[in-house]
């Protein structure tokens, strides 16, 4: 079954979501440099130790959405195979809503024309990245509860909001 994000990047004229995904896999590859690309998730980092793997968000004018469905399999795959834990890698970069020619409301990353633009527009207004336990992340939509309604491929899958609010707030009160 195809995902909300898919359905989204097949029915774009221009792959700007791709673009964007792929840039901060990429990114969270170097920055993670025993990280290698996985079939499960985006990264997984093997060792002697642990086995983790690593979901890759990027998250701008909009809240962070995890689907809950991804956060119950990697539940189930961090039971110990493959992994022993997966962990959400989510960078925030600022895309400032903006008028669109032909349009009623836009972004600022919306008006990039190429793969090339897109990259140097999230390079240029990249401003955090966090690392999180997928445990967190469902603790975080127990505790606010799940929303329904948010990808417009699939009106009935729910998902955690992360909120840059709430995102900060972890780091300024960890409790």
């Amino acid at each position: 079954m195809p995902t909300p994000g898919s359905l989204w990047k097949q029915t774009c004229d221009r792959k700007t979501p791709t673009f964007v995904g792929e840039f901060f896999e990429t990114l969270a590859g170097k920055l993670l440099p025993s990280a290698s690309p996985n079939e499960e998730a985006d990264l997984a980092i093997w060792s002697q130790d642990a086995s983790i793997g690593v979901e890759v968000k990027a998250c701008g004018s909009r809240p962070c959405r995890v689907e809950e469905n991804q956060l119950e399999r990697y539940g189930q795959l961090a039971q110990g195979f493959p992994f022993n834990a997966v962990m959400y890698m989510v960078f925030l970069y600022h895309n400032q809503r903006c008028a669109k020619e032909g349009a009623k409301r836009g972004t600022k990353l919306s008006l990039c024309q190429s793969q090339t633009e897109v990259e140097q527009f999230v390079v240029r207004n990249c401003f955090s990245a966090f690392m999180l336990d997928h445990r967190l992340i469902q603790a975080i939509g127990t505790h606010h509860g799940v929303q329904t309604g948010v990808f417009p491929g699939d009106p009935e899958q729910g998902a955690v909001i992360l909120s840059i609010a709430l995102l900060k707030g972890l780091l300024l009160d960890p409790k």
